[in-house]
């Protein structure tokens, strides 16, 4: 099926067009996993450190679209849990569906104006004595009228480690550190569309 413009066959025909054509981002490898297809693709451009994973199943499914970067563990972590169902970008349906897009004219408007956008949000990374505890991930939803909270930690502590440290007169001290998601992912440079 033609679509945007009768001018792609399939999903990987559009989203490689969309990361490679100014090229923003080059395709670094591929590997199948059962019955996904993922591509990897890195960013060429402004964080270099960024990767994207796109997971197909056939050419018309559409699994995920997972934006890595190795200074954003928790948003890593979070963005590994998200996959697409039919009805994502349906105003008019329930957002619950089969699991996968299918290749169709909204759904690539959804992808193209998902990917053209910046990353909203931030990851504040806590570190105690140099090493990464735990990090908080916050973002709003698409309206921007609800913000969103995720804690992952990262550091393990022992039984005993957790009960002496009930009992302790002195906090441990973090050290913080926070990045805007905006500066790992700008959105893509569109030229056409």
């Amino acid at each position: 099926m033609k679509t945007i413009n009768n001018e792609f066959n399939d999903w990987k025909e559009f989203i490689s067009y969309l990361l490679t054509h100014n090229q923003q981002f080059e395709l670094l490898k591929t590997y199948t996993k059962g019955q996904t297809y993922t591509e990897v693709y890195q960013q060429l451009r402004f964080n270099k450190e960024t990767d994207i994973q796109v997971g197909y199943v056939g050419n018309d499914i559409l699994i995920y679209i997972i934006i890595i970067n190795p200074i954003t563990p928790g948003l890593n972590k979070f963005n590994t849990s998200i996959y697409f169902v039919e009805n994502m970008f349906d105003d008019s349906a329930r957002i619950e569906g089969n699991p996968g897009l299918p290749f169709t004219e909204n759904n690539t408007i959804g992808i193209l104006e998902m990917l053209s956008k910046s990353l909203d949000g931030k990851e504040i990374l806590f570190f105690e004595d140099g090493v990464l505890s735990h990090s908080q991930v916050s973002f709003n939803d698409e309206g921007g009228d609800k913000m969103y909270n995720f804690t992952y930690k990262w550091k393990k502590k022992s039984l005993t480690n957790k009960i002496s440290a009930l009992f302790s007169k002195t906090k441990p001290v973090f050290t913080e550190k926070e990045i805007n998601f905006s500066d790992i992912f700008g959105g893509i440079i569109l030229e056409k569309f």
